[in-house]
């Protein structure tokens, strides 16, 4: 009863770490619209409760038992449907962190190949000097870099022009070389399929 109290709080971080235990519990009905609303609003932590979607899950690093959040599986399907509504979203970092999660479920790849695309074809020719702020500069990266992961995950053909045109132009060092893995990445996957 608390937390179904607290995802009507005024403080953002509130109905956000509410929302996410709720949805832990099965309370999907109550968090995922909080979850959604979160997403849309375009604050800082619209990318957090994108993530708070998906369940943890236990691995094994160096050797030790730890539990990390999942790359692929959803506390409840429905947080599919937010996913795919954040491609639409106005900023960009949300909408490549979207299309980021989404390749990794290894879902809806031609909307996630889209909107990588459109994202980093707006990026490609940016300097940071194009940016009033840093932090839009930075955001600006943030929302490259996972664009270009979307599009290494999903091995995307469609893609190769614009990782060019950043491996060519773009003046960030780390979308450089993100882009250049990625090309290598997909080219190699390509070959690896006509050749078998």
């Amino acid at each position: 009863p608390v937390l179904k109290e607290a995802v009507n709080d005024k403080d953002p971080e509130v109905r956000l770490q509410a929302a996410a235990a709720l949805l832990s519990l099965g309370e999907g009905d109550i968090a995922l619209p909080v979850l959604d609303g979160l997403a849309g609003a375009g604050i800082p932590r619209s990318i957090i409760a994108l993530d708070k979607l998906f369940a943890p899950e236990e691995r094994r690093v160096n050797g030790k038992r730890r539990i990390v959040l999942s790359e692929t599986r959803l506390f409840d399907e429905r947080g599919r449907d937010i996913l795919v509504k954040a491609l639409n979203y106005s900023g960009d970092e949300i909408r490549a962190f979207a299309a980021l999660r989404l390749a990794g479920m290894g879902v809806e790849k031609e909307l996630v190949e889209n909107t990588a695309i459109e994202i980093l074809e707006r990026l490609k020719d940016k300097k940071k000097k194009d940016y009033k702020k840093l932090r839009e500069w930075q955001r600006a990266i943030r929302a490259g870099y996972n664009a270009v992961s979307a599009l290494e995950k999903i091995k995307s053909a469609k893609g190769l022009d614009v990782l060019n045109a950043l491996v060519e132009h773009s003046e960030e060092p780390v979308i450089q070389k993100k882009a250049e893995s990625a090309l290598e990445n997909i080219r190699r996957y390509s070959l690896q399929s006509t050749t078998r």
